[in-house]
């Protein structure tokens, strides 16, 4: 059986962290396997498999994976350390610091395959390390990067990502249109970039979703799921949300599912348009599924995505997806005929009201499996 390590920065609510768990469950028996985390925290650590072996850093290395917050609770060390190197990246960069910042963690070593489980963050940010750690910490006959971000928008470092991953001898992407985005920009790394798609838990998304279901009392129901944020497109979700309400029907409500740093932008946006009975932000939700059984509508609107796991969700739990055009909606969207692309705002207004107006447009037929997920997996471990 062979030995692989993963290493993420922590378990904490989030897509990469939810995706890994997925993957863990799938090939927990399949591979002798060790979780490296920068720190033993998260929300999702409880569901790692008990026959996975999970280690944390045992040096500084642990303010990779926690807040200021978090390192004020561990010791004064360790919120200095947190302090001064997020400073030291504002002003010179991380390709300096966490390099710099791995070096206090002691070497793991003789493993078969070391996997580094999320991508390097743009340069100004202190966060991520888990490349640098695989390349600089780990000794291991195969080392390969997993990368779930749509590169060209993503704001990393292409020189430094070009050095950096010249050390690795495949690339992982979560979809197709990952790999296309990366690849056009660093074209040399074709020959080792390979797509393994995220898993799903299946019967743990439909159990979830049976606990306490929302029974909607409007005709109409939309949800949006994602950060409060601009870059996320929620202004967009409730201006043509909005639209729909003063032009269509005022028997239909949005749900906004999520929390961040521009919610209480997003609350004065809403009070603007006068949409306060219409829509309700419902913060972060730990069992989304609940919403999404009875639901008509997903929007994501984002300016820009990788390979969403709602999407995977959205179609398992039959609800039709409206998405901007991002990076994978052709594979997982379009192809699978699950929902539709819009561009400008009008053009999602009208694709909205023609997918609210049709309801049985959407015909969900296609059996999901993680076969494929776990196959391309296999592939990157064993060639």
């Amino acid at each position: 059986m062979k030995k692989i390590l993963i290493v993420n920065n922590n378990m904490k609510i989030g897509g990469v962290q939810r995706a890994l768990i997925n993957l863990l469950k799938e090939i927990n028996n399949r591979y002798d396997i060790t979780l490296f985390l920068f720190d033993l925290t998260g929300e999702y650590y409880d569901c790692i498999p008990k026959n996975v072996k999970v280690i944390g850093a045992s040096s500084i290395l642990k303010v990779l994976g926690i807040s200021v917050d978090e390192s004020r609770k561990l010791g004064i060390k360790f919120l200095l350390a947190k302090i001064f190197f997020a400073f030291l990246t504002k002003i010179i960069g991380n390709k300096i610091t966490i390099p710099l910042i791995c070096k206090f963690e002691p070497r793991l070593g003789n493993y078969d395959v070391a996997i580094s489980y999320m991508q390097s963050s743009p340069n100004r940010n202190f966060y991520g390390g888990t490349n640098e750690f695989v390349l600089s910490r780990v000794d291991a006959k195969k080392k390969i990067s997993f990368v779930h971000c749509d590169y060209e928008n993503y704001g990393g470092d292409l020189k430094y990502a070009s050095m950096m991953y010249k050390g690795f001898d495949k690339i992982a992407f979560c979809s197709k249109g990952c790999m296309n985005a990366f690849l056009k920009l660093l074209p040399q790394f074709a020959s080792k970039s390979k797509v393994v798609y995220n898993c799903m838990d299946i019967n743990e998304i439909n159990k979830l979703s049976l606990e306490n279901t929302v029974n909607y009392k409007n005709k109409i129901n939309v949800l949006s799921i994602g950060r409060m944020t601009y870059d996320k497109g929620m202004d967009r979700v409730i201006k043509i949300f909005a639209r729909y309400i003063n032009d269509v029907t005022k028997d239909a409500h949005l749900y906004l599912i999520g929390d961040g740093a521009d919610r209480k932008k997003m609350e004065e946006l809403v009070k603007k348009l006068k949409m306060n009975k219409f829509i309700t932000f419902c913060g972060n939700q730990k069992n989304v599924y609940r919403f999404m059984k009875n639901a008509d509508l997903l929007l994501l609107l984002s300016q820009h995505e990788a390979a969403p796991m709602v999407f995977g969700e959205s179609e398992l739990l039959k609800l039709p997806i409206l998405s901007t055009n991002t990076t994978s909606v052709n594979e997982l969207i379009l192809d699978k005929k699950i929902g539709l692309v819009g561009v400008t705002d009008d053009d999602l207004y009208q694709k909205m009201k023609l997918l609210l107006n049709n309801k049985d447009k959407i015909k969900f037929t296609r059996r999901i499996s993680n076969k494929q997920a776990i196959k391309q997996f296999d592939d990157v471990i064993n060639e």
